[in-house]
């Protein structure tokens, strides 16, 4: 199996001397307009398994006014002798739906857009999957963006882990995933809406021109009762001390959002239940 990008095993108890992740004051320059929330709180997030009657295991989630859809064929014999003989082969396609892709992007230039988030996916979910139970075998994971207000790779990784789950694809366990974004030194925004994402990759291009000072951008997936990381990605400015907090901030808000997965994946189960004929 893939080595996880990073590891990461958290203190659940920091210590006095290890500074928690700061959180805005009331005279912050970001207040989270027009939605309220806490610097701490999820957009109303929505999910849903077996959503899709063609696939072996599909997912739906809402985060916000971001919707994402999975689809998972397999695992199913590689007629073409793609697979390794020792464990399957799995693959993630992530595209844009019309909705969701940037106006005015042409066909080809959104295609090559399209690679990195599914190259992201791949790389978290492959250290959850235990491959060596599918030798010669493909699994394939087909996601698609409905509609993109921000954070649709976290919402896309989560949502593959779900309907991963859903085909009865064995895990080591679920992936979970967020992203968060800090504006300056007192300005954070966990599950960030687009705009949010926007200000925060201005500020930093700008250099904090405008007295946000620096910005800065994290991603993280993990396998929550493992505590292991298996995807991390960062943006911008930050000291290691702030990259060591954000990644602790990350690993609590993936691990509710895991325990999200598993009261989906329970009434999905559920109802599959009370569905068979008696």
């Amino acid at each position: 199996m893939q080595a996880a990008d990073a590891t990461y095993r958290p203190r659940r108890q920091p210590n006095a001397d290890e500074q928690e992740f700061p959180t805005p004051t009331s005279d912050a320059p970001l207040v989270r307009q027009p939605e309220g929330r806490g610097a701490r709180q999820f957009r109303p997030w929505f999910m849903k398994a077996n959503v899709v009657s063609a696939a072996d295991g599909s997912a739906y989630i809402e985060a916000g006014r971001t919707k994402v859809m999975v689809a998972v064929h397999g695992p199913k014999d590689d007629g073409m002798g793609r697979g390794e003989a020792s464990i399957a082969t799995l693959s993630c396609d992530l595209r844009y739906g019309a909705a969701a892709a940037p106006e005015g992007r042409e066909h080809k230039k959104r295609a090559e857009e399209e690679k990195r988030p599914s190259a992201a996916m791949l790389s978290a979910l492959r250290p959850c999957v235990r491959l060596e139970r599918y030798p010669k075998s493909t699994i394939e994971v087909y996601c698609t963006v409905l509609d993109d207000d921000g954070g649709a790779l976290p919402a896309a990784i989560t949502c593959a882990a779900l309907a991963l789950a859903d085909a009865g694809i064995e895990m080591f366990d679920l992936a979970a995933a967020c992203s968060l974004v800090r504006i300056g030194p007192d300005v954070l925004a966990l599950d960030p809406s687009a705009d949010e994402e926007a200000l925060a990759t201005a500020v930093y291009t700008r250099g904090g021109e405008d007295g946000l000072g620096a910005a800065a951008s994290m991603t993280l997936a993990s396998m929550p009762s493992l505590e292991l990381v298996t995807h991390l990605v960062a943006s911008g400015e930050m000291s290691v001390q702030g990259a060591n907090d954000a990644t602790r901030f990350l690993l609590d808000a993936t691990s509710e959002v895991h325990a999200k997965m598993q009261l989906c994946l329970a009434d999905s189960a559920l109802a599959k239940m009370s569905n068979r004929p008696k």
